[in-house]
């Protein structure tokens, strides 16, 4: 029997997220962790958090699908 160590998906969506939570997502996302689908529309996820969520997304390799909503000037 093979362990199960992720997620289908997770929706964030409208969760008044800051920059700090971004940077620590991202980090959690790191890792590669079995995740299909994020949801981070509808947060005050500035610049460096969307950047760290971003980087760290690219890198997992299960990740096919990443909601961020409308992005403006100073982030989501």
């Amino acid at each position: 029997v093979k362990s199960f160590k992720g997620l289908w998906g997770l929706d964030l969506s409208h969760n008044n997220l800051s920059t700090r939570a971004g940077e620590y997502l991202g980090e959690a996302l790191k890792g590669d962790y079995w995740i299909e689908y994020l949801n981070f529309k509808g947060n005050k996820l500035e610049s460096m958090g969307l950047r760290r969520i971003l980087e760290c997304a690219n890198e997992n390799h299960n990740v096919q699908m990443l909601d961020l909503g409308i992005l403006g000037d100073s982030g989501l």
